[in-house]
């Protein structure tokens, strides 16, 4: 399950800055204190190992790393609040407030939870192949039915089923998670490129056009990289050339 370690929450923490350019408008819309949302960043930033947020006198914008991932949650939730509509029909025309409110109380752990029983034949099987417990499982989507204030499970032989409604936004949500799968994968493909033979090919690029620079030309260069790459850097110049040495 994808995305049992990510909290959902946390997610349209990271939506809210980037749409209102500002952690502090984020936190007060979101009713929420300003260091939970730095926190709420902190954890997703870490789970997709990238820097998703630049931070500036003036507010924040997202990265290009941030703009990945935010075109591919924005599908993703669109997704997920299309599948809600539809299971609420009418009733979603008569009050536009009515999804957003069901996905507000909603999470990750209840979704994954119907997908779960959706694709097994009882709640027992869909904790097993989950590595989960069917107490935590069974929970979870009393939980979900609940929040959706719509009957989306029945009595089963094996215990608790998908209803026909349960098992429609089952498929439909499996479909939206997809997209959280491919920004997990395009940040590992991303970040596995960067810390290859690309990134090993700017330093001997750097390092060769500024070892017969002035000095005042490499320290400009090395101010714009972290400890770790003036590092290696460092063991470039003084390989690729004996008689220059590359002071930081």
């Amino acid at each position: 399950m994808i995305a049992m370690d990510i909290n959902l929450r946390h997610l349209r923490v990271f939506m809210q800055v980037c749409e209102t350019g500002s952690l502090n408008r984020a936190a007060a819309e979101l009713h929420i204190s300003q260091p939970s949302v730095s926190v709420a960043l902190a954890g997703i930033e870490r789970r997709f190992g990238a820097k998703l947020l630049s931070r500036y006198a003036a507010g924040s914008q997202p990265t290009a790393a941030g703009e990945v991932l935010l075109m591919r949650l924005r599908r993703m939730e669109n997704q997920i609040a299309s599948a809600l509509a539809e299971l609420f029909g009418v009733s979603s025309q008569r009050d536009p407030t009515l999804v957003a409110k069901c996905l507000a109380r909603i999470g990750f752990r209840q979704i994954e939870a119907l997908i779960a029983l959706s694709g097994s034949g009882s709640i027992t099987e869909a904790a097993r192949s989950g590595g989960g417990s069917p107490a935590v499982l069974h929970r979870a989507l009393h939980d979900l039915q609940t929040n959706i204030g719509r009957a989306i499970l029945m009595r089963s032989p094996a215990g608790v089923a998908p209803n026909a409604l349960g098992r429609r936004l089952a498929i439909r949500w499996q479909v939206a998670l997809t997209e959280l799968e491919q920004a997990l994968d395009e940040s590992v493909k991303t970040r596995g490129a960067w810390r290859g033979g690309s990134r090993l090919q700017v330093f001997r690029l750097r390092a060769h056009c500024c070892l017969r620079a002035p000095s005042t030309r490499l320290w400009r260069l090395t101010r714009m990289l972290g400890w770790k790459s003036r590092m290696a850097l460092t063991r470039l110049c003084r390989s690729s050339c004996a008689p220059a040495r590359a002071t930081f």
